[in-house]
């Protein structure tokens, strides 16, 4: 399985990304604001992210959001999105941005992960 990450912060969270998850993600497979012009909600980072992923089309890909600006980036690259309400916003701002599928805790989306990729066929 192949990972992107895509965050408006450049070091501090970059740097976390690389320490805690070294196994699965490096720089260069992270897209930040500094790599496109417009961000979220519009599709650019997420575009960009399947660029630098070695050209991916957006049925390829996963978007994994909580926030509805994410969601409706995802949405508008094409790319199939989920919501995880991991805040205090109600779970239908999430569904009304444009999510293809909800989760209502990570743990939830933790355990329906498996599945999600098998159903996926990704």
């Amino acid at each position: 399985m192949f990972t992107r990450v895509h965050t408006k912060f450049k070091s501090i969270c970059v740097n976390r990304i690389l320490d805690d998850f070294s196994d699965f993600v490096d720089e260069k497979h992270i897209t930040t604001a500094y790599d496109v012009k417009q961000g979220k909600p519009a599709p650019y980072p997420y575009l960009m992210g399947l660029q630098k992923a070695g050209g991916l089309r957006p049925w390829e890909a996963i978007v994994v959001e909580n926030a509805p600006l994410g969601i409706r980036a995802g949405a508008s690259a094409r790319i199939f999105t989920v919501a995880v309400n991991t805040g205090p916003l109600e779970s239908q701002v999430l569904l009304k941005a444009g999510a293809n599928l909800l989760f209502e805790r990570m743990t939830s989306f933790s355990l329906a992960w498996p599945e999600l990729i098998k159903s996926l066929s990704l």
